[in-house]
């Protein structure tokens, strides 16, 4: 059976809601390491799109919406 993170790295370049204890990312899979999810964000009107990191450890459930 795959990891978390190896099922995940299936899902590069789709969109995704990442959801953490404090925090809700959404953007586009860009990469998938082993402790590290790295996600371009969806721009809003008060950000500029930047790639983040996500802490796999701080990962409470990913959502993959429709295409």
């Amino acid at each position: 059976m795959p990891s978390f993170t190896e099922a995940l790295r299936a899902f590069t370049g789709r969109r995704a809601e990442i959801y953490q204890a404090s925090q809700l990312t959404r953007g586009v899979i860009l990469q998938v390491e082993p402790a590290i999810i790295t996600v371009q964000q969806t721009p809003t009107a008060y950000e500029q799109v930047t790639p983040v990191s996500v802490s796999v450890s701080r990962v409470e459930f990913v959502r993959l919406p429709p295409i």
